[in-house]
């Protein structure tokens, strides 16, 4: 299932006549994100007023490198259970805020990824604790 058909998913009602369609397992979530993220990194928000910080202290996906600093957004989670996540704005981020989280392009949306998805991606060797 793909990130849109997920996401489709929570927002419209099935159409007529069509069971409705089964929420992604924890797996399957943690699936759809190590594959489609061009970067799954850990660390920590240093900057929160103007602009918000992320220094990257472990990469287990990507090219980034331990240390460096990227501008991010706040953003909504991953599969939040809420329907239509994009309809309100997501909740600001806090200074020191840690975590894991995985995204394509800069500057970075703070999608956090929970520790269970984190497990199910190194258990089934999607990522690997590299750096």
């Amino acid at each position: 299932m793909t990130p849109l058909v997920l996401l489709a998913a929570l927002c419209l009602p099935p159409p007529p006549g069509m069971p409705e369609p089964q929420p992604p397992g924890e797996a399957e979530k943690a699936r759809v994100i190590a594959t489609t993220s061009r970067n799954i990194v850990a660390g920590v928000v240093t900057r929160n007023d103007d602009k918000v910080r992320f220094r990257i202290l472990k990469v287990y996906k990507g090219a980034l490198k331990r240390g460096q600093v990227i501008d991010a957004y706040p953003a909504h989670g991953f599969y939040s259970g809420m329907p239509c996540p994009g309809m309100i704005p997501p909740p600001p981020t806090l200074k020191g805020a840690k975590g894991v989280i995985a995204f394509d392009e800069l500057p970075a949306p703070l999608r956090w990824v929970t520790p269970q998805w984190l497990a199910e991606m190194k258990r089934t060797g999607l990522i690997a604790d590299r750096r």
